[in-house]
């Protein structure tokens, strides 16, 4: 009985607030790939997250080796990143958006094994906020 009143009254206060539910984190990964000898691309070059999800770049194929590293700020929201660092290896592991990372379009860029800038003309990560007030949905 304690459980099912504690669950009303979580509800009630969402509705009073205007708050949704949290969805769980996820995982977005994308692979990168060659294109020539200079270029490399994305399967996935827009990714949206929200704080606490993953994302994980991976290569396409065996034993290549890229880096992912984020534009400053601006034209990216402060500090530039929506993780802890501005840079990862690729492979790498799964990076955790940060819980403070502000709302936007964070661009980076990616470089191959030898340092070379190889795709870096539309690469993003859109931040959107986990909470959403009923107030500010648009109708």
């Amino acid at each position: 009985m304690k459980e099912k009143l504690f669950a009303a009254g979580l509800v009630l206060l969402m509705m009073i607030t205007g708050l949704q539910p949290m969805a769980a984190a996820k995982t977005k990964s994308t692979k990168v790939f060659s294109t020539s000898n200079t270029q490399c691309d994305l399967d996935h070059r827009q990714i949206e997250v929200k704080a606490k999800d993953l994302v994980k770049w991976n290569p396409k194929h065996p034993n290549t080796r890229y880096k992912v590293a984020f534009r400053a700020s601006p034209p990216n929201p402060a500090p530039g990143t929506p993780f802890q660092s501005m840079s990862f290896p690729v492979p790498g592991t799964s990076e955790p958006v940060r819980d403070d990372a502000a709302d936007g379009k964070y661009e980076y860029w990616i470089e191959d094994a030898q340092g070379h800038k190889c795709k870096e003309d539309d690469p993003g990560i859109i931040v959107r906020n986990q909470f959403v007030s009923a107030s500010k949905k648009k109708h």
